[in-house]
This record gives structure tokens, sequence and C-alpha cells, in this order.
């Protein structure tokens, strides 16, 4: 379905609700502060599908996937953690799977923690890398669009 098609058919009903506050909402499910919260996709799933699965039971119509920063970038601080591909695919099967068909399952892509201003990153590195997440993420495994965030400032 193309993007204006998928947004006006959410427009058609009015106020369109979503979901937020992931990370709030899995500290409260046990995350401990530090932890990246993509990596639960993959060594705690079920609590993770608790979250989706609340906002759709509260009639959220689009909710994400908990893959705000499954990168390669953000990931390399982090060692033991699951790979890019297996963590983004376990988000989309997670928010798949709470939604039920009763929402629209939205892939998020954040930023990589690294600037371009501060040249600790090349503009290649980030396009690799955020591509890389997209092909994980793909609109066949998401079922929606991908929602990408940027900082104002040209970071990825």
């Amino acid at each position: 379905m193309a993007a204006n098609a998928l947004i006006e058919e959410l427009m058609s009903k009015g106020v369109v609700l979503t979901d937020g506050a992931w990370g709030t909402e899995l500290q409260a499910r046990g995350l401990p502060v530090g932890t990246l919260p993509d990596t639960w996709n993959v060594e705690h799933p079920e609590r993770v599908e608790e979250v989706p699965r609340a906002y759709v039971e509260a009639g959220s119509q689009v909710v994400l996937t908990n893959t705000f920063q499954a990168n390669r970038l953000t990931l390399a601080a982090y060692p033991n953690a699951p790979g890019v591909a297996e963590i983004n695919r376990a988000g989309v099967e997670i928010s798949k799977r709470a939604a039920a068909g009763q929402a629209k399952v939205f892939a998020s892509m954040g930023p990589s923690g690294k600037f371009l201003r501060m040249k600790n990153v090349t503009e290649e590195e980030l396009s690799d890398a955020f591509s890389e997440q997209a092909q994980a993420l793909s609109p066949g495994r998401s079922g929606g669009r991908r929602h990408r965030h940027r900082n104002h400032d040209g970071s990825g």
C-alpha cells in the first residue's frame, strides 16, 4: 500500500491513535537502566509483546516496533547484543503478533548516536547502517511504512 493511501485510510476515521513511551513501558516490565531496549526483542520477547498489545487494547491504530536503536552503530557499544537482523526481525514479528490485525505496525528507526559534525561517523557509514536496518525492517515484514526519527542537527 502506498504511503498516501495508508495515511488516507488511517485519517478517514478521524484522529489516529498511536503508541508511545516504549522505554518507560519496558522499564515497568523490568528493563534495567542502561540496557538497550531493542535487545529485549530476542532476550525477553514475551515482555516486549505486552507493550504493543496493551496499546492496541487501549485503542491504538498504529504501533511501532521495538527497534528504535537496532542499527550496527548503536549495537557496536553492546558487544554481547544479538545482531541487527535478528533484533529487527524479532521486533517486527512481536509487534505484528501483538497487533493481531487490529492495528498497523510501523517499523521504528532512530538515531545512531554518532554525529557527522563531530566526525565520529561518515555519511557512508550512516547510510550503510540505516540501509541494513531498513532491509531487516522491510515493508514486507512490518506491514506498514518505516518510521525514522532524525535529529535537527544532522545527526543520524
